[in-house]
């Protein structure tokens, strides 16, 4: 299998971590899971915006461009072979510092692994007991510390959960362990707004930006739990596309959501 390792294609083989990698010692970096569909790269443009802003908000120096990166991830996954695929862009400061950086130089990798999309209903979720998260200048971008998630997600699979919701510290819904989440009720659907503290996901984006061309009607804002169990249906969303939720608790929805089969996905 090849990698792509700042701009050159190179066997995985031949790629090995630097002890003095800030990514690895610092989390000091960002990442992002872009999906590619029959040879189609799915919300390019939304993941590059979101990388370039998280990267300009690091103080860390790049040259990135929509059509570079779609190079990149194209070739990549011609040398492969691949048509479908889960493809991790992973951006890090060049070695030197400590906390304080001795460089803004950019480092990346890109890899592309086999991928085929399987939706599945949310059957069984709850909301997190364990883990909160909050808002602050850099929590809308995909950092290197994912560590609520980590920590989010063995909770719902110790729950034998399909999903579990995590609220800010001000107990207002905030996001679920690897996807956004919106809901419907009357004719409006709402999601959690960027000051949650949650991800600022790029299929949250596509549905925003679908729901305003189609003159739907969303609310982002801090709702409770109390709004998200009134509502009549809700759903999950990441770059590998959008899941309907069944039950939260013992709350029933209905999973015929209307704004899905608008996405084109």
């Amino acid at each position: 299998m090849y990698i792509n390792l700042n701009g050159d294609l190179v066997n995985k083989e031949q790629f090995e971590i630097d002890i003095s990698n800030r990514s690895f010692q610092y989390g000091d970096g960002l990442f992002e899971t872009i999906i590619a569909k029959d040879g189609d790269i799915r919300l390019l443009p939304y993941h590059v915006e979101r990388l370039v802003n998280g990267l300009n908000a690091l103080h860390i120096n790049h040259n990135f461009t929509t059509t570079n990166i779609e190079g990149y991830i194209q070739q990549l996954l011609s040398k492969n072979k691949l048509s479908n695929a889960r493809i991790k862009l992973q951006v890090w400061r060049s070695d030197g510092g400590l906390y304080t950086p001795s460089n803004n130089v950019v480092k990346f990798l890109i890899i592309a692994l086999p991928h085929e999309l399987n939706q599945k209903k949310i059957d069984r979720c709850t909301f997190s007991v364990q883990i909160t998260i909050s808002y602050n200048s850099i929590s809308k971008y995909k950092t290197c510390n994912s560590l609520p998630y980590i920590l989010a997600a063995l909770e719902r699979d110790s729950k034998n959960l399909d999903e579990i919701i995590i609220l800010n510290n001000e107990g207002h819904i905030a996001e679920c362990s690897s996807s956004n989440i919106f809901w419907y009720k009357e004719g409006v659907y709402y999601t959690p707004s960027i000051q949650t503290g949650c991800i600022e996901g790029v299929m949250r984006k596509h549905v925003l930006s679908i729901a305003k061309k189609h003159q739907l009607i969303i609310k982002e804002g801090k709702y409770n739990k109390e709004d998200l169990l009134s509502a009549e249906s809700a759903f999950t969303t990441n770059a590998t596309g959008c899941t309907a939720i069944q039950n939260i608790d013992s709350k029933v929805f209905n999973t015929n959501i209307p704004i899905i089969p608008l996405l084109g996905l």
